[in-house]
């Protein structure tokens, strides 16, 4: 007998017995997330739920991503580019098939089947969608956001190259809530902000010789981003 096997035989096999519990419900009177942010008010924030469902069916929401004093911000899918996803996919499907049938071992054959292999693992169906709140000043705010997005998209037609590294709105639409109108603007999702990222890589609170090559990335791109801003005269002022 093997030493493998002596040992996986003085081991049984055991299964764990503890199973997941329903979290416990959070205390009613206790504040959280935006409930906390100064000046809140219960009337000028809509109030979902994972699962809702909006834009007449379009987005379901799936978790809460973050929170201000006048927005929620929700990973959301996009159950209409799910279905044309799914759909793209079937043709790339055959794409694939009848390239493997009658392809050649030459570079560009090799080229287009990595494209198609790049695509299949893009998710592009999941998105960030950001639900303002209702009371005017907030709602006027978000117009004015929207019409920023957009003015920096048209200042460079048809070269999206020009503003990857921004973050542009994709969608809008609005809700009807029991106190007012709620415009939400739909974004793609992002990651960690860099503080967090960097945290995570190096467990210091500076960044080290084998992490500086990303962050050079980012301030590299940083600084991308900022220059077609002033390209497009828009600068953000914090305010």
């Amino acid at each position: 007998m093997s030493s493998s096997q002596s040992f996986s035989s003085t081991l049984p096999l055991t299964l764990p017995t503890n199973r997941p519990t329903t979290p416990p419900s959070l205390p009613l009177d206790v504040p959280i997330e935006e409930e906390t942010m100064p000046g809140y008010d219960f009337k000028d924030f809509h109030h979902p739920n994972p699962g809702d469902i909006l834009d007449g069916g379009r987005f379901e929401l799936i978790v809460k991503l973050g929170f201000g004093s006048s927005s929620t911000v929700w990973l959301a899918r996009d159950k209409k580019k799910e279905m044309e996803d799914k759909m793209e996919d079937e043709v790339e499907d055959k794409m694939q098939d009848k390239m493997q049938d009658t392809m050649q071992d030459t570079m560009q054959d090799k080229m287009k089947m990595a494209d198609i292999m790049e695509k299949r693992w893009e998710d592009r169906c999941y998105v960030a969608i950001k639900i303002c709140t209702s009371n005017f000043q907030n709602q006027a705010a978000s117009e004015h956001e929207l019409r920023i997005s957009n003015h920096i998209v048209e200042c460079a037609p048809g070269d999206e190259s020009k503003y990857l590294q921004l973050r542009t709105v994709q969608d809008s639409f609005a809700i009807q809530g029991t106190h007012g109108t709620h415009t939400c603007l739909v974004m793609e999702p992002m990651r960690e902000p860099i503080w967090l990222m960097r945290r995570r890589l190096t467990k210091m609170s500076k960044a080290t010789a084998p992490t500086l090559v990303i962050f050079k990335m980012f301030l590299q791109n940083l600084v991308g981003g900022l220059e077609y801003l002033h390209e497009c005269n828009v600068v953000h002022t914090g305010k």
